[in-house]
């Protein structure tokens, strides 16, 4: 069966994946590599709770952050901070059930 929907973007999303994508890189440069590679090496079961974990940690500095009322930009690197393991989460899920497209039961 072949998707043949068309998905218009939202103009923050361009903004919003630049923000993800910088966040990587942060993590790259500070040793944090392969993890797009890392469920073929590893069973999902053995991270979920390391990233769940991490997931909390994020949320709460997100949190923080709309809550101390900071700027745009760094709220809007925290957003991207919990999008990114909410991503990882969901590859190391997919990767491990095998998956290739996502649920429309969302």
């Amino acid at each position: 069966m072949t998707n043949t929907t068309t998905f218009t973007f939202r103009p923050v999303a361009p903004k919003f994946i630049e923000a993800m994508e910088v966040g990587l890189e942060h993590g790259r440069k500070r040793g944090r590599t392969g993890w797009d590679t890392h469920w073929q090496e590893t069973n999902f079961l053995d991270i979920k709770n390391g990233l769940l974990d991490k997931l909390d940690e994020e949320y709460q500095e997100l949190f923080e952050a709309i809550s101390d009322g900071l700027s745009s930009n760094i709220i809007l690197g925290e957003a991207a901070d919990v999008a990114n393991i909410v991503m990882m989460l969901a590859d190391a899920i997919s990767t491990s059930e095998n998956l290739t497209t996502p649920s429309s039961d969302i």
